[in-house]
């Protein structure tokens, strides 16, 4: 444990390199700032990995946990709380055999800033949970090997709006709010048999191909709007499986097909 929360001041905690070890790291610093620059876990491996997971407010920045043939931590992953000012998540590799929930405080908190980043647990859950998750560059994808995936917050896009997602839990449920909602995204590519729950609005870009599709049968949480009409270009929408939900359901492609292959 690293512990810089005191009772009258608080001090930040920075590596400037890569972390390793099969033991627990837990790092709690109040409300200065935790930064680690180096890949978590990437030669060997954690046991559990906390990082300000109670009621600190404390900025948190993270490269790169695991590679692309380690798990970084094989435990219990905790990152942030519903405190938490920011959290950026610079790297491109998040790969953790546990549970994992990345947590921030309401609002736009969640930045990926790496290009393509991708977030995999082993047959794990991994929970976005509370702040909205800003997609810097590329496609933001989650697979979770049969583990539930799920986003609080909305996921969003830069300015670019060229930016895609896609989910996959395999047997496992995929539940998400918004999307593209304010800044637009351009793809949304959801995959869980386990069932899709839609907890927000879809919106994609205004750029060439800005398609939907569900593989696997849809609940809708909330009233939901897909909206994939722009003004130069249309996108596809389509269901594999069934839809249902006692709340309201409007589907708009303009000139794009829209094809729902279950009841």
């Amino acid at each position: 444990v690293i512990d810089t929360d005191a009772t009258n001041n608080d001090g930040t905690i920075n590596f400037s390199s890569t972390i390793n070890g099969t033991k627990h790291l837990d790092l709690v610093s109040g409300s200065a700032a935790i930064a680690i620059q180096g890949t978590i876990g990437g030669s060997v491996t954690l046991a559990s990995l906390d990082i300000n997971q109670s009621a600190e407010t404390g900025t948190i920045e993270i490269s790169d946990i695991g590679d692309s043939d380690t798990y970084g931590v094989t435990g219990v992953t905790r990152i942030g709380n519903a405190n938490t000012a920011t959290l950026t998540l610079d790297g491109t590799t998040y790969k953790t055999d546990g549970a994992t929930t990345y947590t921030t405080a309401t609002g736009n908190k969640i930045n990926l800033t790496g290009s393509s980043p991708t977030f995999t647990t082993n047959n794990d859950s991994i929970i976005f949970a509370t702040g909205n998750v800003t997609i810097g560059d590329g496609t933001l994808t989650v697979n979770s090997n049969n583990g539930n995936i799920t986003f609080g917050g909305s996921i969003l896009g830069s300015n670019g709006a060229d930016e895609k997602l896609v989910l996959n839990a395999g047997s496992g449920v995929v539940s998400v709010a918004a999307i593209g909602s304010g800044n637009k995204i351009h793809t949304v590519t959801l995959t869980g048999s386990g069932g899709i729950t839609l907890n927000g609005d879809i919106t994609t870009s205004d750029i060439a191909n800005n398609n939907v599709s569900f593989t696997g049968g849809v609940t809708l949480g909330e009233n939901v709007v897909i909206d994939t009409d722009a003004t130069n270009n249309d996108g596809t929408i389509n269901f594999s499986s069934t839809i249902n939900g006692t709340k309201h359901l409007d589907l708009v492609s303009g000139s794009a097909a829209i094809a729902i292959q279950g009841t």
